[in-house]
């Protein structure tokens, strides 16, 4: 396989004054120089990338298959906003611990992947197993970063340039009679920032948004009825395990609000340095619940997610040069029916 992705961005920001009322006086996009007349130019780039991939797949007996694979996977690069570099180098760039690689632009992604697996069949068919192992590595892996400061806030992706991810993962099904079937998997990883040039202190940290594993288990129940309408249930049970948000982890960083005497002239004053330890997601679980009927045309379900109505959190949004996180909690419970008609 190979693909080529083209990518452009135009300026859409019109080159005039901010409105004077709010103390303005400078041009509203701040890549403007001020005159009036410059221009901001547009950008395109190109990004290209070959993705062979090879397998292999040996059966050593009607209910054992193993196999083999290798691939290369791709993500294109793009644009941030114009004047992310000098806006990140102007506000951070004298403290020791901020980013040092913030661009106007990102690297495309590539990974290259080994698995190793096998596929089973036992009791007459009627138990599922399969087993896998996995090592990826992945070069300008795009991490997203929130910055926020005296200019706003700023959404920039810059590359960390090397990663390792080593995991296993095994799922089954068990059908325990006409009506029962129970089934479940667990996954498991291990990853590692190899190189980053743009936080070299997190060399050695896990990859961001990965948990240390994540699991299912899921008991199904379908019965006829009456006539062609069949009942169907399903208890979910899921886990998802410890999970950092961001490549800054046990570090302690410097944040544009740790020393503020300068601009207060106040001697001491100021938050203090940003410990990140408690940014890492602790691992939950919760159960959601199907339950309906169904025929060839019409099917009514109610369900409901997170019966228990476990708390934790969505999303961790870490800004380590802001000194905190914006952090995302949970729906809770969530319930409601669905009625289905296929024409």
């Amino acid at each position: 396989r190979y693909d080529e992705e083209d990518r452009e961005v135009d300026n859409k920001v019109p080159n005039v004054l901010s409105a004077q009322i709010y103390g303005g006086g400078a041009p509203i996009n701040p890549a403007y120089d001020g005159s009036l007349t410059d221009t901001i130019p547009n950008r395109d780039k190109t990004y290209s990338q070959w993705q062979p991939k090879i397998s292999y797949t040996h059966e050593f007996t009607d209910e054992l298959n193993g196999y083999a694979s290798y691939g290369v996977g791709f993500r294109s690069g793009g644009f941030n906003n114009i004047g992310s570099e000098a806006t990140v180098n102007t506000y951070f760039g004298s403290y020791d611990t901020a980013p040092r690689n913030v661009r106007d632009d990102y690297d495309k992604e590539t990974t290259d992947t080994y698995e190793l697996g096998l596929k089973s069949q036992w009791l007459d068919n009627s138990l599922r197993l399969n087993a896998a192992v996995f090592y990826t590595e992945i070069d300008d892996y795009q991490f997203f970063n929130f910055f926020a400061g005296p200019f706003g806030l700023l959404r920039v992706v810059t590359n960390i340039d090397k990663v390792e991810i080593y995991g296993a993962e095994f799922d089954f099904a068990y059908a325990l009679n006409d009506y029962f079937t129970f089934s479940g998997g667990y996954g498991m990883i291990n990853s590692e920032i190899k190189q980053n040039e743009n936080r070299s202190y997190t060399e050695g940290n896990d990859l961001p948004y990965a948990p240390e594993g994540s699991g299912a288990l899921s008991l199904d129940f379908n019965m006829p009825v009456f006539g062609d309408w069949e009942l169907m249930s399903r208890l979910d049970y899921e886990y998802v395990g410890d999970t950092w948000f961001h490549s800054v982890q046990e570090e302690t960083t410097t944040n544009f609000f740790t020393d503020l005497s300068g601009v207060y002239g106040v001697p001491g004053f100021g938050f203090g340095p940003s410990n990140y330890t408690n940014t890492k997601r602790d691992a939950y679980w919760k159960m959601n619940l199907r339950a309906g009927i169904s025929n060839e045309h019409w099917s009514i379900v109610a369900w409901s997610q997170n019966v228990t109505d476990e708390d934790y959190l969505e999303e961790v949004i870490p800004a380590p040069e802001f000194g905190g996180s914006f952090i995302h909690d949970s729906y809770g419970r969530v319930s409601g029916v669905d009625i289905t008609y296929n024409f």
